[in-house]
């Protein structure tokens, strides 16, 4: 077994550990195992496949491991992990699962020991064929609590989301369909101070295929959010929704109108407006391919619209309803070398509701991964980052840079090493850092 997608995506959050990165990587809870033993045990070939196990070694050297203006502490993070990717798909289950289990150690005993579950899993099994399933999700992200400040042990909480409920699919001809769901979704945080949130969600969707190239169709949504701190969220979302298909290209999106009403400790507060969803992929050439979205939505921090869009990160002091607007284009080229350049640039603008602050974040990225020999690959990661917040104040430019190689020894030994720097320039005292780091480390794929 080679490279894994668990390792690949280990490696990408290791080689450039900048603040605004954190968002992208998964991680997952005991509740995965729990949902995938339950649908094992309705289809007695859900495991059938091999399951691919990985053990993974890093040392990582930083000379600011706390990210600190005035006490930069320099310290040895040793980090054993374990990485478990397994997919099936026969009938009537299926599943995927993608983790990582890790222990963190701090040479100079900076942070006290920490593990950790890296991953995500999803499952559906068939409950009749006229198409009702049931399905269930569970995912863990390590977040920050406050993300004015350092990505650090001390600034981040574990967030557990769990989802599961039925599904049907009818097809009414071979030109109309209509989905339609109800799901349950549980949002808790391992901290203190943040607030845990629970969703029932339905949602229903009338497709027809007008040509083999153009669909389109009608939705309708209802999310009852209740959270912990006693806040009843209600939204409501009626759309139009289109899909087109062309040679090269692809155009996707919904508009419609979304009410929110917010109740708290006997005051309601009702917010509405138009919101939509666009996107637009394009293949350029052969190698080369671009794409660009832009949504806007009336939603709380808590809601599956938020925590399915990779990149948003939010302070979870502020878990009461909000407007969201963002925007993302991207290129990705596939050289004639065998190597990949990607570059991503985006915008998120975050106003919550109940106290008019509001949050704003611009993020551009580049990497390169160019093969130099046989088995040997260089990595380059860039990124660059500006946020504000009118509650504070606050203006921070982060800035991000790594320089890494690969090694495939082996179809189940690699190597790595690399190092990077990171800056954080604010206009806030103690909120300013540098932080150079170096990381080795070995990955050893069982078969």
């Amino acid at each position: 077994m080679q490279w894994s997608p668990s390792i690949a995506k280990k490696w990408s959050g290791w080689s450039s550990m900048t603040d605004f990165s954190r968002a992208k990587r998964k991680l997952c809870a005991g509740g995965c195992v729990g949902g995938l033993l339950v649908l094992a045990s309705l289809s007695g070939q859900a495991l059938a496949e091999p399951v691919q196990v990985g053990l993974h070694l890093d040392e990582r050297f930083s000379d600011n491991i706390g990210r600190s203006e005035s006490h930069p502490r320099s310290d040895l993070e040793h980090r054993l992990s374990v990485s478990v990717l397994h997919q099936t798909d026969p009938a009537p289950c299926s599943s995927f699962l993608d983790g990582v289990f890790g222990f963190r150690h701090y040479q100079r005993g900076t942070y006290s020991d920490q593990a950790d579950l890296n991953g995500s899993w999803n499952g559906a099994c068939a409950l009749s064929d006229s198409g009702l399933q049931w399905t269930a999700s569970d995912s863990v992200s390590q977040v920050a609590v406050n993300t004015t400040q350092a990505f650090t042990p001390n600034n981040q909480t574990r967030r557990n989301v769990f989802s599961t409920g039925p599904r049907y699919l009818w097809l009414i001809s071979p030109r109309d369909q209509l989905a339609t769901s109800a799901q349950y979704q549980r949002t808790s945080y391992a901290g203190q101070g943040q607030s845990n949130a629970t969703h029932y969600l339905g949602n229903s969707t009338y497709t027809h295929q007008m040509s083999p190239t153009l669909s389109v169709g009608l939705g309708a949504e209802i999310d009852k959010g209740k959270l912990d701190t006693g806040e009843d969220i209600t939204r409501r979302t009626g759309n139009v929704q289109m899909t087109k298909t062309l040679t090269s290209t692809r155009f996707s999106g919904s508009v419609g109108y979304s009410r929110l009403e917010d109740n708290f400790g006997g005051f309601q507060s009702t917010n509405s407006g138009m919101t939509w969803q666009l996107r637009v992929d394009r293949q350029l050439t052969e190698r080369r391919s671009v794409y660009a979205e832009y949504g806007r939505e009336l939603s709380d921090s808590s809601s599956p619209y938020v925590i399915q869009i990779a990149g948003l990160t939010f302070n979870l002091s502020q878990t009461s309803a909000l407007q969201l607007t963002h925007w993302r284009a991207g290129l990705n080229q596939d050289l004639s070398s065998g190597g990949t350049i990607n570059f991503d640039i985006s915008q998120q603008n975050s106003e919550y509701l109940s106290t008019s602050e509001t949050e704003k974040s611009s993020t551009a990225t580049l990497s390169l991964a160019q093969p130099i020999v046989t088995n040997l690959t260089l990595h380059s990661d860039i990124s660059a980052q500006h946020q504000t917040s009118s509650l504070t104040t606050l203006s921070q430019n982060l800035y991000g840079a790594s320089l890494a190689l690969s090694y495939q020894k082996t179809r189940a030994l690699a190597f790595r090493a690399g190092l990077g720097r990171n800056i954080n320039s604010a206009n806030s005292i103690g909120t300013s850092y540098r932080e150079n780091w170096m990381l080795v480390g070995v990955d050893y794929a069982f078969r």
